[in-house]
């Protein structure tokens, strides 16, 4: 999986949690605070992104993750250490 996949699953799982948010404040530099995310919708959008790439991570690997942009490369690099960076989310 690429990147770029990884950041729509997380756009997605972000537009689903908060389905009244305007997606184009979707950023890279914005919290899911910022977006009106309470604590439980920040764990929703992170454990949906999960399922949905199909990856198991340890919650402290989520230190440190304080915007959308870090999110991703959080789960980007746990796809990587998992093997799964360079398959495609369609295959």
């Amino acid at each position: 999986m690429t990147r770029d996949e990884v950041r729509a699953v997380v756009e997605r799982n972000i537009a689903e949690v908060l389905p009244e948010m305007d997606t184009d404040l979707i950023q890279p530099e914005i919290s899911l605070t910022d977006l009106g995310a309470n604590s439980i919708d920040r764990m929703d959008v992170v454990f949906g992104a999960l399922n949905d790439l199909g990856l198991e991570m340890p919650g402290d690997r989520l230190d440190g993750v304080e915007d959308v942009g870090t999110l991703v490369d959080a789960l980007w690099a746990c796809a990587a250490s998992q093997g799964n960076s360079g398959r495609s989310l369609d295959e």
